[in-house]
Order: structure tokens, then sequence, then C-alpha cells
């Protein structure tokens, strides 16, 4: 195989932590540099590097040591699904691998290094991770940017964070996230939460304004919303040793939707939307005259206008409204079109 660039550092460095992309062959390039060099990078309290060769077939340095990951032999084109190993910080993550994978080295972790990734078919050790207490370590048989993002949290975002959170970077070593689905609904309708925060959370404590219930400890708790309005939520975690909270507000918009046919009709639109001052209104196949009611996330009437003729385009004005998401409901000809109007200063 030939030989990447050579790649190298200045000898003074104020950095604490190092990240290194040698890539694979072809275009790989190897690690190198005079050896007072080496040994401040080696000195350093982070480091990550990635490369399909460097593991067995490159030259050695007074780096790799460091990262207590050991060559087992020069392998194929045979990167597939990278499995993050139970009971590490990779728990959990799974990539299918699309990036360049040429002669990719396999692998092997020694004591007390730990094995963070395997790729699945074949089997072999494709990342090592090492915490030293003073320093650690990363070592990457893949590239991290030939990871394609799947289903939370298997995605290459949270797969850094992770990363960061390892090497003791993030200011918070635990952190709370969660999304709802859906989060836009009708009056009586429900929303399920997910909870996306740091592996190894423990215990759960959800507030739902307004929702039931109104508070919950499962991880997923489905929420249902009598009432029109917007919504807030939060969630408090905790994995035994550290605690987050996460709040979202006007997180769930609930609409007052009784008596509304929405037929989703795509010929009646409001330009531009949102809107800040004035908007335009074209009803497309609705013929004669229409009525339009404009009404707040609570279901009050803000703004009625009646007899518009539909043949040409209606100058809807939102200036005297605050900011907000509304419900403009629009009948002509014993049909009637809901469309959503969000209003921004």
């Amino acid at each position: 195989m030939p030989v990447g660039k050579e790649l190298w550092s200045g000898k003074n460095s104020i950095f604490s932590s190092y990240i290194f992309f040698l890539s694979d062959s072809p275009f790989n390039s190897i690690l190198w540099a005079e050896p007072d060099t080496l040994s401040i990078i080696a000195s350093a309290g982070e480091l990550y590097m990635e490369g399909g060769d460097t593991w067995y077939y490159d030259p050695k340095t007074a780096v790799h040591p460091k990262f207590k990951a050991n060559g087992v032999m020069d392998g194929g084109s045979d990167l597939s699904i990278e499995t993050g190993q139970a009971g590490q910080f990779a728990d959990g993550l799974s990539f299918a691998y699309s990036g360049d994978k040429d002669f990719i080295d396999h692998i092997s972790a020694t004591a007390p290094a730990f094995t963070l990734f395997k790729n699945t078919t074949p089997l072999y050790i494709s990342a090592v991770a090492y915490d030293a207490g003073t320093y650690r370590t990363i070592a990457s048989a893949f590239e991290f940017g030939g990871l394609d993002n799947g289903d939370a949290p298997s995605t290459r975002n949270e797969y850094m964070r992770r990363i960061i959170e390892f090497f003791g970077i993030l200011a918070s070593p635990y952190t709370a996230n969660f999304m709802g689905n859906p989060v836009n609904i009708c009056e009586g309708g429900s929303v399920t939460f997910n909870d996306y925060s740091t592996a190894g959370t423990t215990s759960w404590a959800w507030t739902f304004t307004g929702g039931v219930p109104e508070n919950s400890t499962e991880p997923n708790p489905v929420v249902t919303y009598a009432g029109p309005g917007l919504y807030a939520v939060s969630l408090v975690v905790s994995n035994g040793t550290f605690s987050d909270t996460l709040a979202k507000d006007n997180y769930v918009w609930v609409e007052y939707c009784t008596g509304v046919k929405d037929n989703r009709n795509k010929e009646v639109s409001i330009y531009p939307n949102p809107a800040s001052g004035f908007a335009s209104v074209t009803f497309g196949s609705l013929s004669g005259f229409a009525d339009l009611k404009l009404t707040d996330a609570l279901g009050k009437s803000v703004l009625t206008v009646n007899q518009i003729e539909t043949s040409r385009a209606y100058i809807l004005d939102l200036s005297a409204l605050p900011e907000g998401i509304y419900l403009a409901t629009i009948t002509a000809g014993g049909q009637q079109v809901a469309k959503k109007v969000v209003v921004k200063r």
C-alpha cells in the first residue's frame, strides 16, 4: 500500500487535547514528528486518533503506546456496522458505515484500556478507549465522518457529545434531553414523550403544565391535553450521582379544532407565513364569497372578516396582533379549510 503524506506538529504547544484524522489507504497520512514534539503530544490530557493503517501497518511513534491499542492485523475493506459495547460510554450506539475503508487495521485493547466499538461482520474490535485518570485516549480504526446517522441516540452528534464528555471537556458530565411526538395536536389529543438524556439515567421527574397527568416518573410517558393553548414541559433526570434539568417553554401547541374541517386544501394559501405585518390570502378553487375567522391558541376569536371575494387575493392585516400562533378558518361554498398562521415580531 502506498504511504500517504507526513503529518507533524510544531515543537511548542499550549493544547491539552489533540485530535488526529489520518484517513485510510491510499490517501492516509502517517503520524511523524521530531522526538521532543512527540513528547509534548504524548503528555496531553486527551488524545483522539483515527486511521485505517496507523495501528498495525504504519510505523509507530512515541504517541501510540498512550492509546493501549495493539494492531492485530492489516485488514481488508470490511467495515460494516459499528456497535458500541455494553457498559462503556458508547453503549447503545450503532452505526452503519459508508466512509473510506481500504485495508482497515484490526486492533485489540491492552488492559486497563477497553473495547469501545466492534465491527459486526466480520467481528473484530474497531475502536479502543483508555482512561488513565491523568489522561484519556480513544483509538479508532474507522473514520468518524464515515458513520451514518441513524435513529436517536445513534447520531454522530451524540457520539461526539459522549467523546467530549469522556474527555471531561463538558461543563456538566450529565445532560438531560427529551422530545415529544407530536407536539401540535387538537384538544383532547395525546403526546408521547421520549427521554434522550445521557445513558445511565435511573430517575425521571416530568412536569406537564396543563396536561394529564401533570407529573410523571416514567421514562417515556404519554400525556393528554384537554384544552387549547401553548404548554411548557420540563424534565429532571438523575443517574444516582449527577442530575440535570431541561425546560422547554411553549413546547406543546394544542389547537381548537372542534367543528373545524381541515381538508388540507393546499390550494388555499397564506403568504408569507410566518408574517410580521400583512399576509396575502389566496383561495384557489374556492368560489363565491368567503368568511375568515382568526382564533388564538386558546380558541378565542381575534379577527373576523366576512364576504371576501375569492376571485382575488385578500390582504390580511396582522399588524395589531401579538406574536404567537393562530388558526385561520376559511368558509366558502360549503367548504371549510383551517390554516395555521404564525405571527412574528
